[in-house]
């Protein structure tokens, strides 16, 4: 039986400036199992928060934040994730960016300024959101991971891109259909010239903690969805060669830097366009190895 509580989380709309800090809130708990909650809590649109808080949750579990794909789905996308958060000890955070309040790609993975306002993006509701679940949870983390596939995954890179000084542990970039690149030579939204704020600088940007998850059999160039203008076919043909590309961008953005290497990559061999079984090929990279490495997780993750 699914079970569905509704929570309104205008009270906590003025903590967020200490939530971190105090990391409790006696008037307000994220229930156990699934949970639906509206969150005004910030500058923008209310949004409708999924999420899924397994029984008897330490206090320092991970707490990972699922961004949905274009169809505006985040209780699906929590869902996925349910398996995962009980077997490895997780609290899921999926918000939900409707079409009314985030209209097209420029409201939701693009980040761009929301109708009506100078400058409010859908990336700024990720921080006090955090503040807030981290306090509805009881939680001690001072920081969370962040998993997006498809314009999902659209959404977390440009949000790391153009928001300094997250609290973000960890990322993961699945199977996206194409990508803002790093290079101010570039118009946005496929680089940075013309940006609707300014990024964070090239060595930052390569040294942000981001794993490219990357579906080898999502190599269709002809997929429904996949963006076809010349900008993003210059990127790659398919969602696969446009991640490996990106990757090699970055590369040279952290050689250029003195570092080692740049984000990550990750490949799930036999797996195409699919949120949900991408899922358990990102958690070995959204939390510590030692949460990893326990049998239920790897049952989880790995199927032995």
């Amino acid at each position: 039986m699914r079970f569905t509580h509704i929570v309104t989380l205008a009270a906590l709309s003025m903590m967020t400036g200490t939530a971190l800090a105090q990391g409790t809130d006696a008037s307000f708990a994220i229930p156990s199992g699934r949970a639906s909650l509206i969150y005004s809590g910030w500058g923008g649109p209310d949004l409708t928060v999924e999420t899924y808080r397994p029984e008897n949750l330490p206090a320092d579990a991970p707490v990972i934040f699922v961004m949905h794909g274009v169809n505006r789905n985040p209780d699906d996308y929590r869902d996925a994730w349910i398996e995962l958060a009980d077997a490895c000890g997780l609290a899921i955070i999926a918000p939900g960016f409707d079409r009314n309040g985030f209209p097209g790609s420029s409201g939701y993975n693009l980040g761009e300024p929301l109708p009506g306002t100078d400058a409010v993006s859908a990336f700024d509701a990720i921080e006090p959101l955090f503040a807030t679940m981290r306090a509805g949870l009881g939680s001690t983390r001072s920081g969370y991971s962040i998993f997006g596939h498809s314009a999902g995954a659209q959404f977390v890179h440009r949000f790391l891109m153009l928001t300094p000084d997250t609290h973000v542990e960890a990322a993961v970039v699945a199977n996206a259909g194409w990508y803002t690149w790093p290079d101010t030579s570039v118009e946005w939204p496929y680089g940075f010239a013309g940006a609707p704020r300014t990024p964070l600088d090239p060595g930052v940007i390569a040294a942000l903690p981001v794993t490219l998850l990357l579906g080898e059999a999502d190599n269709d160039p002809n997929a429904s969805n996949l963006r076809q203008t010349p900008e993003a076919r210059a990127q790659g043909a398919h969602r696969f060669e446009r991640g490996l590309n990106t990757a090699a961008l970055v590369d040279r953005l952290a050689a250029d830097a003195g570092l080692e290497h740049g984000w990550a990559v990750a490949t799930v061999p036999g797996i195409a366009h699919d949120n949900t079984r991408m899922a358990p090929a990102a958690v070995r990279h959204l939390v510590p190895e030692h949460i990893y490495n326990t049998a239920a997780c790897q049952l989880a993750t790995n199927g032995d």
